[in-house]
């Protein structure tokens, strides 16, 4: 079942000068989130960013006078000072270390600094039944929209467990996988797919724990188990040709993946999916999707790959 059509491994490259981005939010710190920056960007030897909002002043109108006194700008003198504390006790001792306050609400700056990123974390606002309600917060808008990936790190996450393996989550059903006229086709989730397992398990080699690679489907579109779980394997194979020294280990079962993943999440260091949907939807993500769900569950860091 071989065919120049299907996605294979890239490898990533972490000599190409982009940063490790996390947020930084001085009225909602999250130590556990910088933490996980500052030990990716130690273990990839890149520069890492730290990056503060500073919401833009709101002035109420209409206003009854004009004065050349009324600031038009935030005073980001207080920002500066806790995001240059932040630094100092979490990255002091990484050789480049950048620290930047930036006007604008959370989701834009975030966003900027995307931009040319290897990827951005940030922490995990609010565990409330209502705040994962809200359909607009940081995270899920982050995740939705960077266009690199994207790390949310749980509230208070501490990982305990070094030799936890990673964990990744693939759409690939067994109709991508078939062979068509002794070809298989391209097709958009297997470039998704692709693209989670280079992240997932680049995670997993540096780390040297195993890769658990989730496969879920519904029953009926399962179809035979045997057929797709032999099909997975071969769509597995040059991924573990280049990482001889990870342990792949597939898991093909049958069920809502945010079920499943959120089951194989309690006992990993790090989740990683490949984000679906498109931009532009609202928040990032379609309001049942199944990273939606698991960025409102958070159990252990996700990392969402677009």
């Amino acid at each position: 079942m071989q065919s120049q059509t299907i996605p294979g491994p890239t490898r990533v490259d972490h000599a190409d000068g982009r940063t490790v981005s996390a947020g930084v939010d001085a009225s909602h710190p999250s130590s556990a989130a910088v933490l996980w920056a500052v030990a990716e960007a130690e273990s990839t030897r890149r520069p890492i960013r730290l990056v503060s909002a500073c919401e833009p002043l709101m002035l109420a109108t209409p206003v009854a006078y004009v004065d050349d006194e009324i600031p038009t700008e935030p005073d980001t003198g207080e920002a500066r000072r806790f995001l240059a504390s932040t630094a100092s006790r979490y990255a002091g001792g990484l050789p480049h270390v950048e620290a930047e306050v930036m006007v604008g609400g959370p989701v834009q700056v975030l966003l900027e600094a995307a931009k040319d990123a290897y990827l951005v974390v940030l922490g995990q606002r609010g565990v409330g039944a209502v705040r994962r309600l809200v359909t607009g917060s940081t995270s899920i808008a982050v995740a939705g929209r960077a266009p690199c990936p994207t790390v949310v790190v749980p509230n208070g996450w501490v990982a305990t467990q070094s030799t936890a393996p990673v964990v990744v989550g693939i759409d690939v059903r067994l109709e991508d996988l078939r062979a068509v006229d002794g070809a298989m086709p391209d097709h958009p989730r297997l470039v998704k797919a692709a693209a989670a397992l280079d992240a997932a398990i680049d995670q997993a080699d540096r780390r040297r724990v195993p890769l658990v690679v989730v496969s879920s489907a519904e029953r009926e579109a399962a179809g035979d188990d045997t057929e797709r779980a032999e099909a997975l394997e071969e769509f597995l194979r040059p991924w573990r040709d280049t990482h001889p020294h990870v342990e792949v280990v597939l898991r093909a079962t049958v069920g809502a993946a945010e079920e499943v993943l959120g089951r194989e999440a309690r006992s990993a260091q790090l989740l990683v999916v490949a984000r679906r949907t498109k931009p532009m939807r609202t928040g990032g993500f379609a309001l049942g999707s199944s990273t939606r769900h698991l960025l409102h569950h958070l159990i252990c860091p996700l990392m969402v790959v677009p």
